[in-house]
Formats: C-alpha cells, sequence, structure tokens
C-alpha cells in the first residue's frame, strides 16, 4: 500500500506507525499518481475529507490506467455525478453503514456482517471504510496492491 499524501508532517507521522510507502504530494496530479505505477496497481482508493478532491483524483487515476479506482464521497448528491463520470465505485460512508443497518433489521446473520465489518479496510487516516460498495471480496483486497490518495 502507498499512500499519496501533500503534507510531510502527516507522512512523518504516519511513518512511525503504519507499515506502507507514502508518496509526498498533490493526488490529484498526474505525475504524482504516475508514481504510484498504476499499471501494476490493483486499486486506487480517494479517501481524503474533500469530495472534489476526490473525485478529480479518480478521474485522472483512471485515466492513467489504474485497475480499479474507488471514490470516497460524503455528500449522496454527488454519487449519480460519480457514475456519470464512470466512477462505479463509489463509496458514501453514510450510506454504506445505513445499509448494513438494514441488512440487520432485515434478518440478515448479524455475525456475518461483524466479520464483514471487521475485514472492511479503513483509511488509516481518517478511519473512513475504504470499501468499494459494489465490491464485497475483502479477502482479495487484503492480499492486492493497493495505493490510497489522501490529498
Amino acid at each position: 500500500m502507498v499512500i499519496v499524501e501533500k503534507d510531510q508532517t502527516v507522512i512523518d507521522t504516519l511513518s512511525e506507525t503504519i507499515d506502507c510507502g507514502f508518496l509526498h504530494g498533490d493526488g490529484t496530479k498526474p505525475a504524482v499518481l504516475r508514481e504510484a505505477d498504476p499499471q501494476e496497481t490493483d486499486f486506487l482508493f480517494g479517501l481524503s475529507g474533500d469530495n472534489q478532491t476526490n473525485i478529480i483524483a479518480s478521474l485522472v487515476g483512471r485515466s492513467l490506467g489504474f485497475r480499479r479506482v474507488v471514490t470516497k464521497v460524503d455528500d449522496e448528491e454527488l454519487e449519480h455525478i460519480c457514475i456519470e463520470l464512470g466512477l462505479t465505485d463509489t463509496i458514501i460512508p453514510d450510506l454504506t453503514i445505513g445499509r448494513y443497518l438494514a441488512d440487520i433489521v432485515e434478518g440478515q446473520d448479524i455475525m456475518e456482517l461483524a466479520l464483514i465489518y471487521l475485514f472492511v479496510p479503513r483509511c488509516p487516516l481518517n478511519g473512513h471504510l475504504a470499501r468499494s460498495s459494489h465490491s464485497h471480496n475483502t479477502a482479495q483486497s487484503a492480499s492486492s496492491n493497493v495505493h490510497t490518495q489522501h490529498l
């Protein structure tokens, strides 16, 4: 996993506790994302706290050839925009949690849901879910090359 971060202080702090690579730079810039080697990377997660930054970085990542791009947006009104832009793996944390709670109410196996929750990758920077609402193969995700951009 490689985290793209434009704040060197954040990189210095995280590098003490997270065993992964870091790229210093703006994840919306093609030159920075190229350093993450898009052709050899299975996933690019856009997990910053800014919707527009995540969308732009995801579009740039898709154009550079990342195999799969997962975009986090906090505003559910942006989901249809992401889909229209071809960003079909969109995470809306509140809706994702709501879907899990609805599954519990509808009688889904709570232990199964708990296991899914435990294995959902989380952004090490802000704790948000780092999982596509369209993909549930967390075992494969855990062993894949992953690049997270936290801009």
